[in-house]
């Protein structure tokens, strides 16, 4: 991983429908992946140059990671713990390189990219994924409406929320509430939005509809007598 200083840009709340017995369960939470393909070339992301990256299969602390960095850590955690009830995936995708090398395009290729990864070595895993403020073009930079960065994320985590509701409003602001088992929901926001380096969100009062949104969240939650953590 690259040495930057990162920005907890999302808030994941588990919200119990009701007292939930039963064993004691695992669960992974990954984050930062920040995927590079040019660690190897150009070195974008790299704080600074690496002249012997070739022979360091993994990348360098300089830089971001490069996918045989990524490809191991999540081979290695099916074989740590392949039985995990969920993995919580707090989002920033995307490397630190300049916005001229950048675009939307490549943004929705790396989501995608980790998206794969996950689904196809985890294959029966429901993953509880978030936006970070690098899984957007330009960084940081997440507006209160739909565009196609939210539609081709919210068409990719199709196979783990079957809900047209929470589709829907990652579709409309990248946020979202699905039930994880009986007595049990996630409610995954995007506090991106709020983000004091967003500037495309300044001086909006209830972006995307999201506080409105979570607000009815949790009154249906205490309407039906629900504790909610």
């Amino acid at each position: 991983m690259a040495s930057h200083m990162y920005v907890i840009s999302m808030l994941v709340l588990v919200v119990p429908k009701q007292q939930v017995t039963g064993d004691i369960g695992s669960f992974w939470h990954v984050t930062d992946f920040h995927y590079d393909s040019t660690v190897f070339t150009s070195q974008d992301s790299c704080t600074s140059p690496v002249a012997d990256i070739e022979q360091k299969p993994y990348g360098d602390y300089l830089c971001d990671s490069p996918w045989s960095l990524i490809n191991s850590s999540v081979h290695a955690m099916k074989q740590i713990e392949p039985n995990a009830d969920f993995i919580l995936w707090t989002g920033d995708s995307g490397p630190h390189i300049d916005e001229s090398k950048d675009s939307a395009e490549n943004i929705i290729s790396t989501i995608s990219n980790l998206t794969g990864i996950l689904m196809d070595i985890f294959p029966n895993t429901k993953v509880y994924a978030a936006h970070g403020n690098h899984d957007y073009f330009p960084a940081n930079q997440l507006p209160p409406h739909e565009n196609e960065i939210y539609r081709a994320v919210a068409n990719m985590w199709q196979r783990w929320y079957r809900d047209s509701e929470a589709n829907r409003t990652l579709r409309k602001g990248g946020y979202y509430t699905v039930s994880i088992r009986q007595g049990l929901v996630a409610v995954v926001l995007n506090t991106n939005l709020y983000y004091g380096s967003n500037k495309v969100t300044a001086d909006i009062s209830d972006h995307a509809g999201q506080l409105q949104w979570f607000d009815k969240v949790l009154k249906q939650a205490a309407q039906n007598g629900n504790k909610v953590n």
